[in-house]
This record gives C-alpha cells, sequence and structure tokens, in this order.
C-alpha cells in the first residue's frame, strides 16, 4: 500500500487543480467504520495521514454505514469504498444556475404589469401544469434579464 500512498502523493502536488480519488480503498479509517471493532492499526493510521496530508475530505456515505460484506453469512461489514476529494472540489458549480428571485426587480417600474401582460399574452397547449410550467419558464427568462 506504501507505493501507492506514494503515487497519489505525487499526483495531488501536480496540480492545484480541484481533485477527487474515488474507489475500493480496501482500507477503513477508524475500527468503527468495521460492523465487529477492532483496534486502530498502523495501516489505518497511514490511511489517515495520507487523507490529511493531501487535504482531502471523505465524502459522507448515503444511504448505508457500510460498503463491504463478507465472511460467513456475510457478517462482517466494511466502508472501504471512498470518495476523497479536495478541499476546493466542492465550491465547483455543476449544472446551471438555480433561478432566485431578486428583490431589487420588486424596483422596476414595470415588474408587477409585465408578469400580468406576459401571462395573458401567452398561448399555450397542453394540459394545465404543462401550460403552467411554460408561462413561468418564459416569465424566468424575462427576469433574468434583469441582473
Amino acid at each position: 500500500m506504501e507505493g501507492f500512498w506514494g503515487e497519489l502523493g505525487a499526483i495531488g502536488g501536480m496540480w492545484s487543480d480541484p481533485w477527487c480519488v474515488v474507489g475500493d480503498f480496501n482500507m477503513i479509517k477508524f475500527p468503527f467504520k468495521r460492523s465487529r471493532g477492532g483496534r486502530l492499526s498502523s495501516a489505518m493510521r497511514r490511511f489517515l495521514e495520507v487523507i490529511e496530508d493531501l487535504e482531502l475530505r471523505d465524502l459522507p456515505l448515503q444511504g448505508g454505514h457500510f460498503t463491504w460484506s463478507g465472511g460467513l453469512n456475510n457478517q462482517s461489514k466494511s466502508r472501504i469504498d471512498r470518495f476523497l476529494v479536495s478541499e476546493d472540489w466542492e465550491g465547483l458549480r455543476r449544472g446551471p444556475t438555480p433561478f432566485r428571485f431578486e428583490n431589487m426587480w420588486l424596483k422596476e417600474e414595470d415588474f408587477k404589469t409585465v408578469p400580468k401582460t406576459w401571462w395573458e399574452g401567452f398561448n399555450f397547449s397542453g394540459s394545465a401544469s404543462f401550460i403552467l410550467a411554460e408561462k413561468l419558464k418564459a416569465l424566468k427568462t424575462y427576469y433574468e434579464k434583469l441582473e
């Protein structure tokens, strides 16, 4: 494992962009991450040290505490799969910017008349929910231009 930790450190030092390391590390961070407990081993300490040295954060699991089970009747369980990310990883924007209502729009002279005019002026065919969604999209486009 030591060779892998060295390679990981070398890769992490090559750039300053956000990065992540994902996979089955076949290693737990703490004894309580194993269903049968145990003591903190030197391998666990080294794993924690590498994560800390590389300033990585271990993203929490959703849906369960363990990612592996085995042994007699699958009684042994551990969390060995990880999604480790650099600090700046979580600040990355993904996907389109969400629509946000801006209070400054209330100061616009035609703010209240535009929705009414648009609402009455646009004609869409379909179910009531489809028409509502289309009209709201059209209003959103207009108000995004005010920003």
